[in-house]
Order: C-alpha cells, then structure tokens, then sequence
C-alpha cells in the first residue's frame, strides 16, 4: 500500500525534475566575441541544414559525385593510389576512372553505387566539376 507520504514525495522530486530541464539551451548569456550562447546565427543555421542535406554520413562526395573516401579530387592520398596505378587524366586533373568527361560511362556505375547504399539518385555535380574546369 503507498502511504500518501511517498506519493508526494514522489511528486515533488518529478516536479523538481521537470522544472531543471525546462531552461536546458535557452541561455542568453554571451561568451567573450559577444555571441549569445544557445542561439544561432542564420548563416550557421542554414550552412548546418544545406550540411545535413548533403552529407550523405560522409560518404559521398557531393561536389565530385564519388565516395569521398575515393575522391581524387578531395582526397590527397586517393589521388596518389590512382597515379601511382597509372589511373590519371592529365586532362582534367583527377583519376581517369573517374573523369566522366572522359568516361561516361563511369558516372553511370557511380551513380548506380549511390542508388544502392541510399535507395535515391545522388545530387547532380555540376557540369563545371563533371568537365573538371
């Protein structure tokens, strides 16, 4: 049998829980640059959201339309594998097997890649990047 003792008891610490997290991230105070803590600018706002859009969990390079992990473009250390395999387009300063000015037929693999891991077709590069202009 519950005594009405604990039960208020057990009301006031519920009470006293909700009310501890009712102001969490809504400070107003001001770190030393003058911004205010918890609040964000709109350009962080909206570079975040364009962010999350696009991030593919960092998968995908969205400027360059390959996983970012093979990116030749992006990745230094991608780009030296491909040279050193005598896979490089001089032309358009990236991986042969990546050039889809060279290789269309290598955008269409990519774009199959994306569609498997996602379910969707990926976000379209550009054609100043596809040229590698």
């Amino acid at each position: 049998m519950v005594t009405r003792h604990s039960c208020c008891n057990t009301k006031s610490w519920l009470l006293l829980l909700m009310l501890s997290f009712a102001g969490c991230g809504t400070s107003s105070s001001t770190n030393p640059a003058g911004d205010s803590f918890g609040e964000k600018s709109s350009s962080s706002t909206q570079k975040e959201a364009t962010q999350t859009e696009h991030n593919y969990m960092g998968w995908w390079c969205v400027e360059h339309g390959v996983p970012e992990k093979e990116c030749s473009i992006c990745n230094p250390q991608a780009a030296q594998r491909f040279r050193a395999r005598g896979d490089w387009c001089n032309e358009h300063n990236r991986a042969m097997s990546q050039c889809f000015q060279c290789n269309p037929e290598r955008e269409k693999y990519y774009i199959q890649l994306f569609e498997a891991k996602f379910g969707h077709l990926p976000p379209k590069v550009s054609d100043h990047e596809a040229s590698g202009d």
